[in-house]
């Protein structure tokens, strides 16, 4: 996935504030989470992942968590170029879940940045037990979808399980303003 140069510039600032939050030289294990489905939080992660490994040089590994009711299976799939594929049966199983914390053990020491997304909190809380075993934590909101309140308890949440929130995108804003007039604020 490539970014144009507007919309790599407006993840500069979230680059800059995981370098500053995490001072780790390398292997650092970044979730992002959202709290309902299609808000963005895959989108965010491949466009963090372009600008540090594209344009900043840095070794990058896009991992994305998905839930699939049917096979009842967490499948794990790196972007944009498939550096690792793994599935995993019954998460739910300690066996599972230590399997999966092995390889992302290994995968830190590999990359800079291992950038996770989980499933949206509504759908599965699997992001609250990454974000107590991150670096870093950032969460992916809409805009106008997502209620402050609702916004305010995920934050609450991933700090009460022991995340290191980083901070809140606030994802798919939109100006309502004409632009010449929006110049004048």
């Amino acid at each position: 996935m490539m970014l144009k140069l507007s919309q790599q510039s407006q993840l500069i600032p979230l680059y800059q504030c995981i370098e500053a939050m995490v001072e780790k030289p390398r292997g650092k294990l970044i979730v992002l989470l959202s709290g309902l489905p299609g808000e963005g939080a895959s989108t965010i992660a491949a466009g963090l992942g372009d600008l540090c490994g594209g344009v900043l040089g840095r070794s990058v590994l896009v991992m994305e968590a998905r839930f699939d009711r049917r096979s009842q299976a967490i499948q794990q799939q790196a972007e944009p170029e498939a550096f690792h594929r793994q599935e995993i049966h019954a998460i739910g199983t300690k066996p599972a879940r230590d399997a999966l914390h092995s390889d992302i053990a290994q995968f830190r020491e590999g990359y800079d940045y291992v950038l996770l997304v989980t499933p949206p909190l509504s759908v599965d809380p699997m992001g609250l037990e990454w974000a107590q075993h991150a670096d870093g934590v950032v969460l992916v909101i809409e805009a106008e979808r997502t209620q402050w309140k609702t916004s305010r308890r995920m934050c609450d949440e991933i700090i009460g399980t022991g995340g290191n929130l980083l901070g809140v995108v606030l994802n798919k804003r939109r100006h309502h303003l004409p632009n010449w007039l929006a110049r004048w604020f």
